[in-house]
C-alpha cells in the first residue's frame, strides 16, 4: 500500500479522532494539513478548541501521536486488504467532492477509480416484490453491460439485486457498495458471496472504522455516498415511507439526476415511485436504455424483436400480446388467458424453448 505522507497522516487523524470527519475537518483548515496537526499533538501544543474539541478529546489525541501508533494502524489495514482514501487521495471519487459535505476519508476493499465513466445508482426498498427484483437486476446488468459502474448499499432488497445484475457482466468494473457499517462487516451476512465479488471486480466502501456495527443511524449518512458518487439515481421500486426517500432527497439536493420506474398504483412498493414521478422530482423510465439514453450511450442489449401474431397459435398470441402490455407472473396470465393452469405451463415452455419469451424470478414473464 503506496501512500503519501499526508495520506499517512490522514489515516491517522481519523483513527484517533473515532471516524468523526467534522473533526478531522476542522483541525486540518486551522492547521493546514494533517501532518501539521500530528506534530502539534506529538509536541505537546495542539490546543483543545481547535475543531469544537474537548479536553478529554485533546488528551486522547495526544496520546495517539506516535510514529509506532500510525505504522501499526497501516499495517493492520494492509492486512485486512483495506486502503484509506481521504480527500487528499487521487482516488477519491471526484463526484463526491462536489457533494456538500463529503466524506473526510473512505476506507475501501477492492479498487476505487476517481472516475467512473458513467456511475449510477440504483435503489430500491427492502421489502421488494417479484417483480421488482426482476427488473433491479435487469436494471444493474444492461446499465453495466453498457459500461456504466451500478452503485448500491448491498443491503437487502433491490440494493443487492442490482449488484447481482452487474455481477453477471463482463464489464471489467461493474459495480461499488457503499456500506452503513465498518468496511469489515458484512450486513447482512447472508451476502458475503456478493461481498467478495464486489471487492475482487469493484469496491466496497465505508466512511466507517473496522468493526462498528451496522446501527439504524448510520444509514442516512451512507445513502448520501451513493447518490453523491453517482450522476443519476434510478429508483425500482420504493414505498411512501421508504428510506430509498432519503437517497432521492440526497441526490435533488446534490443536483444530480433521479429516474424511477412506475409501478401499479395499487401496489404499495410503488407508492413512492409513482410519487416521485407525479411530482416531478424523478424522470419516468421504463427500460435502462431510458436511462442511457440521457447520458448519450447505446445499450449492448439484445433488441427486442416484434412477434408476428398471425403466424403463432392462438394461445401463444394471445399470451404475446397480453405480454406487450407489461410484464405478467404465471397467475396473471392463468386468469387472463382462461387456460388450465398444466396447459398454460406447457405452452408458455414451448414459448420458451422457441425465444419467444422469457422466464425472470417469481415466474414472471416478458417478450
Amino acid at each position: 500500500m503506496q501512500l503519501s505522507t499526508e495520506e499517512r497522516y490522514r489515516a491517522w487523524l481519523y483513527d484517533a479522532l473515532h471516524g468523526s470527519g467534522a473533526r478531522m475537518g476542522a483541525l486540518i483548515a486551522s492547521y493546514g494539513s494533517a501532518e501539521s496537526v500530528f506534530e502539534a499533538a506529538r509536541a505537546g501544543e495542539l490546543t483543545y478548541t481547535a475543531g469544537g474539541r474537548t479536553q478529554s478529546a485533546e488528551k486522547a489525541l495526544l496520546a495517539a501521536a506516535t510514529p509506532s501508533r500510525v505504522d501499526v494502524l497501516l499495517e493492520g489495514y494492509e492486512r485486512l486488504g483495506i486502503t484509506p482514501v481521504s480527500r487528499a487521495s487521487a482516488d477519491y471519487p471526484t463526484l463526491l467532492k462536489e457533494i456538500y459535505d463529503p466524506p473526510e476519508m473512505l476506507l475501501v476493499k477492492g479498487r476505487l477509480r476517481a472516475d467512473l465513466r458513467l456511475p449510477l445508482a440504483v435503489i430500491g426498498t427492502r421489502k421488494c416484490t417479484a417483480y421488482g427484483k426482476s427488473i433491479a437486476e435487469q436494471f444493474g446488468k444492461e446499465l453495466a453491460n453498457a459500461g456504466a459502474c451500478v452503485i448500491s448499499g448491498l443491503a437487502y432488497g433491490l440494493d443487492t439485486e442490482a449488484a447481482r445484475g452487474a455481477l453477471g457482466t463482463h464489464s471489467d468494473y461493474p459495480t461499488v457498495a457503499v456500506l452503513g457499517c465498518g468496511i469489515d462487516v458484512i450486513y447482512p451476512a447472508r451476502h458475503k458471496s456478493e461481498y467478495q465479488s464486489i471487492v475482487e471486480r469493484g469496491a466496497v466502501v465505508s466512511e466507517y472504522l473496522p468493526g462498528v456495527r451496522p446501527l439504524r443511524s448510520n444509514f442516512p449518512q451512507r445513502n448520501r455516498i451513493i447518490s453523491g458518487m453517482a450522476k443519476g439515481t434510478v429508483v425500482i421500486e420504493a414505498g411512501e415511507r421508504s428510506g430509498t426517500s432519503i437517497t432521492v432527497g440526497f441526490a435533488l439536493e446534490q443536483g444530480r439526476d433521479v429516474f424511477a420506474v412506475p409501478g401499479r398504483t395499487t401496489d404499495a412498493q410503488s407508492a413512492g415511485t409513482n410519487r416521485f414521478i407525479r411530482d416531478g422530482y424523478a424522470k419516468l423510465v421504463l427500460s435502462p436504455q431510458d436511462v442511457l439514453c440521457e447520458y448519450g450511450v447505446e445499450s449492448t442489449a439484445e433488441a427486442v424483436h416484434s412477434v408476428d401474431y398471425a403466424a403463432l397459435p392462438a394461445e401463444q398470441a394471445l399470451i404475446c400480446k397480453l405480454l406487450s402490455v407489461e410484464e405478467r407472473n404465471f397467475d396473471e396470465l392463468c386468469v387472463l388467458t382462461s387456460l388450465p393452469a398444466a396447459r398454460l405451463n406447457s405452452i408458455l415452455t414451448a414459448m420458451e424453448f422457441s425465444g419467444i419469451i422469457r422466464q425472470m424470478s417469481g415466474r414472471m414473464y416478458r417478450l
